[in-house]
């Protein structure tokens, strides 16, 4: 699957000369006549900066525009999550994912589905809520807790050459959802009793009991 972008065109008429001055970075794909006017279709083709000129021939003077495209590899990837977390059994979870280069540059959102993205798992504890037939993912993924217990996951992409790249990794516990034991009691005025606490997390975690009633 090759990435693709859509430049935007504002004003002007549509009379409409686009070009790029090297042709072995981007392609110039040409919409249909009825989005000639608004937009410009980039592919990258290869690793390099181009610059694309629109002129617009319609107008006298003619006029023209210049946009800067860089073509480059990931250097990295990341999840946007803590290092550890806890996640109820049977609930569900979305986490951003963010890609980028080593010069602070980030991709846009739209261009890590072309980077070949998949999830490991350690333990099959939780299990990623695929969004169809794709040959990876893209810059969202869920995550469902299956089964109790703890484990870690991580992403990888693939770089132009074929290297992988990781992300970190991040911990995760899958708890029972809390309840008190027992749920119902019957005291006399004056007497006490010890509540215990059932499921919950663990990591992170703190317990804060109230009453209510008088």
């Amino acid at each position: 699957m090759r990435s693709q972008v859509d430049l935007s065109i504002i004003g002007g008429s549509c009379f409409l000369d686009a070009a790029v001055n090297d042709s072995r970075v981007v392609d110039l794909i040409q919409p249909s006549d009825g989005l000639r006017c608004m937009r410009v279709t980039v592919a990258p083709k290869g690793l390099g900066t181009a610059v694309i000129t629109i002129k617009d021939i319609g107008l006298t003077p003619p006029l023209a525009t210049s946009s800067l495209v860089q073509v480059s590899d990931l250097d990295w990837i990341r999840i946007n999550s803590p290092e550890e977390i806890s996640i109820m059994e049977g609930s569900s979870q979305s986490f951003d994912l963010i890609a980028g280069v080593d010069d602070g540059s980030v991709f846009d959102s739209s261009q890590l589905a072309y980077m070949n993205i998949h999830l490991h798992v350690e333990s099959p504890i939780i299990n990623l809520i695929e969004d169809g037939d794709k040959s990876g993912l893209g810059s969202n993924i869920i995550i469902k807790a299956k089964h109790l217990g703890v484990t870690t996951f991580h992403v990888s992409a693939r770089q132009h050459s074929g290297r992988e790249v990781f992300s970190q990794t991040v911990k995760v516990e899958v708890y029972e959802a809390p309840r008190i034991h027992p749920e119902d009691i019957f005291l006399v005025p004056g007497a006490y009793f010890v509540l215990t606490l059932k499921g919950g997390p663990t990591m992170g975690a703190f317990v804060d009991y109230g009453s209510y009633g008088t």
